[in-house]
């Protein structure tokens, strides 16, 4: 039997933003699933309510690794259909969360890899108005919002942050500014349906494709250094995200 999870009332509004989406997403999978017996649906829909991991709508296949630009922990990685490395991928999330975009209309994607809530909160609306100041082309459908990764009782702030982030974007911009296309956060170990390439994630910027990334295969994978190990810790004290970006007056 899956543990309880106890939610702090300053979460709740977080919380019944992701709440909406999974039921929403539960709904819509087991409506397709004829054979699926009413124990099952009750007992999925109980756990998915509860515990706020949703089965990602992410794919195991295979990307292209060694076209991915990476984001480290407290980076964000942006790219587009004409780069050489058009996919944005992160790794190692949780109880990092990563927020990750995919503009269908000027095939931009990205990843954030937020470690903190600070870090949320300092440098989340820098970096969509420098992602808004990439988008040449009249934006004619919603960006795709990817939220994943996190740990019950070490992330929620973050959600939280990230939450009020996208608010402020909603409420900043027009009302189809976003759309959730899929979330995994705040995983509980302990339950049966948490999957092991649930901690990464890779947006293609040619297709919006959402897939897991294994940097094992990538062999033009970056070797993490004492640099980057001492942005991170400095990051969490003095909020910096870093921007790693393959765009520039000559990409579109």
């Amino acid at each position: 039997m899956s543990k309880s999870i106890i939610i702090n009332s300053e979460y709740m509004p977080a919380i019944e933003f992701c709440r909406k989406i999974a039921r929403s997403y539960l709904s819509s999978q087991l409506s397709s699933i004829s054979m699926i017996s009413k124990f099952t649906s009750h007992y999925l829909s109980i756990a998915y309510a509860k515990n706020l991991w949703v089965m990602p709508r992410i794919s195991k296949s295979s990307i292209e690794p060694v076209k991915a630009i990476e984001a480290f922990q407290s980076e964000m990685a942006i790219t587009h259909e004409h780069s050489s490395t058009p996919i944005a991928a992160t790794y190692g999330l949780g109880p990092c969360i990563s927020l990750s975009g995919y503009d269908p209309t000027n095939k931009i994607a990205f990843v954030i890899h937020f470690a903190t809530d600070k870090e949320v909160e300092v440098c989340g609306p820098k970096l969509f108005s420098y992602f808004f100041g990439l988008q040449k082309k009249p934006v004619e459908a919603p960006l795709q919002v990817h939220l994943h990764g996190g740990k019950e009782g070490a992330s929620n702030s973050t959600l939280v942050a990230i939450y009020n982030l996208l608010q402020s974007v909603h409420q900043s911009r027009p009302p189809s500014t976003y759309r959730v296309a899929s979330i995994g956060v705040l995983y509980d170990p302990s339950l049966f349906y948490v999957t092991k390439f649930s901690r990464s994630i890779a947006v293609d910027a040619r297709t919006g494709h959402v897939s897991s990334y294994d940097p094992s295969k990538n062999p033009k994978r970056r070797a993490l250094t004492k640099e980057n190990r001492d942005h991170a810790f400095s990051s969490a004290k003095y909020p910096d995200i870093k921007i790693r970006s393959t765009l520039d007056a000559s990409a579109f």
